[in-house]
């Protein structure tokens, strides 16, 4: 399908003959982001668990199942602030300048401070 993203939503909705003005009041998400969606821009919404559940209550208004819906924004439209922090390997070195734990190395605490 070469339809974009926003264009297959704004389908089915005017399909189910369902006025966007509706899902903004029912939804209380601003009518201007709705149509951001419908358009491909999601520059202006919210980033972390507003943006999934924007796009959740977005989907559910309009009569689809929302967790591929969810999962298709998200591959399109990844939250701009998250991010995954790399993977440290179990047992690797710690940088010079990282801060050291006030558990010595056998888990007990220690009163003096390690170097």
């Amino acid at each position: 399908m070469s339809e974009s993203f926003g264009a297959r939503l704004r389908y089915e909705r005017e399909r189910r003959k369902i006025a966007l003005r509706s899902i903004a009041e029912n939804t209380k998400i601003g009518i201007h982001l709705l149509e951001g969606l419908e358009h491909d821009d999601v520059s202006r919404w919210p980033s972390g668990i507003f943006r999934k559940s924007f796009i959740r209550a977005y989907a559910e208004a309009i009569g689809l199942d929302p967790e591929p819906i969810v999962r298709e924004f998200l591959e399109r439209h990844p939250d701009p602030l998250a991010y995954e922090a790399p993977a440290v390997p179990a047992g690797a070195a710690r940088p010079q300048n990282a801060k050291t734990s006030v558990a010595d190395q056998s888990g007990r605490f220690s009163s003096t401070p390690r170097s």
